[in-house]
């Protein structure tokens, strides 16, 4: 017997997110080149930790962090760095040596007094503004066919 539709609880949603993004970010990782400085900017708190995790896990040899401006105290430290941290890795070994690719997620809340240090001119901008249309299409697949119909209506 079908369950009917159910609502997607805040951590089913962040697995759903995380299936679609993780994929995604791991290629655009190994695609780019040591000395590459990417940033993504906007995401939930609890989906910027999960995917700096999986990301570590899945592409060791790349530099992944989550920006932290606002002086968070964490259980989570290493998964945050400082602006200053961030400049740091940004910038070539003492002998001149490329560091890997490196990928920061930047809190919406963000206030630091180094961001023109990590702006677009310097990092690449990783958009991923069409990721919940992806979800949305990829939760409809999972529907039933009668139910599809009668999503079509709406």
């Amino acid at each position: 017997m079908s369950q009917g539709f159910q609502e997607l609880q805040d951590d089913e949603l962040t697995q759903a997110l995380e299936s679609l993004l993780l994929p995604r970010l791991k290629d655009i990782l190994a695609s780019r080149s040591k000395g590459h400085c990417m940033r993504v900017a906007d995401l939930d708190s609890h989906l910027m930790m999960v995917l700096t995790r999986s990301l570590r896990r899945e592409v060791p040899e790349a530099q992944i962090f989550i920006l932290n401006g606002n002086g968070q105290n964490t259980d989570n430290a290493n998964l945050y760095i400082s602006s200053t941290k961030l400049i740091e890795l940004r910038n070539p070994l003492p002998d001149g040596s490329l560091r890997p690719p490196l990928l920061i997620f930047l809190p919406s809340n963000l206030q630091t007094n180094a961001e023109d240090s990590f702006n677009v001119a310097s990092f690449e901008e990783i958009s991923l503004a069409d990721v919940y249309q992806q979800l949305v299409q990829k939760l409809i697949q999972q529907v039933p066919t009668l139910h599809k119909v009668m999503l079509k209506k709406f």
